[in-house]
C-alpha cells in the first residue's frame, strides 16, 4: 500500500538441527536418503495454522517429504532448546542459533533442497523512523 515503504528485505534459510550425536550418515546421500532418515525423526515443528508451517509443510509436499510432529511450538527458540536436550530435530531459520549459547549441542543438517523465506521490513511513509527503531531493525538484520 501506499501508506507503507519497504526498509529492509533479507533472506531466512532454514536448516535441520539435531541434538548433538544423531546419526546424520544417511541423510546427506541423496534426497531419498534424506525423506527416509527425516520419516525415523521426532520432529518439532511450528503450529499447524501459522504462516511459517505452511511454508513448512509446502516445502515438504514439493520434496516428496512426510514430516510428523511429536510437538508443535511457537517459538523457534524454545525449538532449539528443546533439540538440545535430546527431544527431537526441528526446521528453524539459521538465524535462531545465533544467540544459543550451547550450540555445541547440537548439530546442523542443510537441507537437500533450499527452504528459504523472505523477511521484509515496512514502515510508515509519512513519518521518519526514530533512532532506537532504526537501530533495533539493524541489530536483528545484520547481527
Amino acid at each position: 500500500p501506499d501508506v507503507v515503504r519497504v526498509s529492509h528485505r533479507m533472506d531466512d534459510r532454514f536448516i535441520t538441527i539435531c541434538p548433538k550425536g544423531t546419526n546424520l550418515q544417511d541423510a546427506n546421500q541423496t534426497p531419498a536418503a534424506f525423506r527416509k532418515w527425516a520419516l525415523a525423526q521426532s520432529w518439532l515443528l511450528p503450529p499447524k495454522a501459522s504462516r511459517s508451517r505452511g511454508l513448512i509443510d509446502e516445502w515438504s509436499r514439493k520434496q516428496k517429504l512426510e514430516l510428523r510432529p511429536t510437538m508443535e511450538l511457537e517459538s523457534f527458540d524454545l525449538m532449539v532448546q528443546l533439540v538440545s536436550t535430546g527431544m527431537g530435530c526441528a526446521l528453524v531459520p539459521r538465524r535462531t542459533l545465533g544467540p544459543f549459547p550451547r550450540k555445541a549441542r547440537l548439530t546442523r543438517l542443510r537441507l537437500p533442497k533450499d527452504l528459504i523465506r523472505e523477511l521484509v521490513v515496512i514502515s510508515p511513509t509519512h513519518s521518519r523512523c526514530p533512532d532506537h527503531v532504526a537501530k533495533f531493525v539493524e541489530g536483528i538484520l545484520f547481527s
